[in-house]
């Protein structure tokens, strides 16, 4: 009997191929667009909120973001200084969700 020759072996389709151990995880798709959730400015989200915290794609300033829908987010505020944002979270969504995030925007510059 002559051995198997790979070349001439039937390629799996992609459906039917036997996942590998451990698992491929796909990238995820990271988006230039400052409304999608995988917008790459995200910078941390609000906790128990709808909102997060993001930069702008120039750099520029800070953005306060309320989501619309999914993958659907609206900058509703801008900021070009941390001392501002923490004083508007604060302010509009509560000290609890001010209290949440404070670390994060003590690491932030300026």
């Amino acid at each position: 009997m002559a051995p198997l020759d790979a070349s001439t072996l039937p390629t799996p389709h992609p459906d039917t191929e036997r996942p590998s151990y451990p698992p491929k995880v796909r990238p995820t798709r990271v988006s230039e667009w400052e409304r999608s959730d995988s917008y790459r400015g995200v910078l941390f989200p609000i906790p128990d909120t709808n909102w997060r915290v993001a930069v702008c794609r120039e750099g520029r300033q800070w953005l306060l973001q309320q989501r619309e829908a999914k993958d659907h987010w609206e900058s509703r505020k801008y900021f070009a200084r941390k001392g501002r944002l923490a004083t508007v979270i604060s302010d509009q969504l509560g000290e609890a969700a001010f209290q949440s995030v404070k670390r994060q925007l003590e690491t932030l510059p300026i």
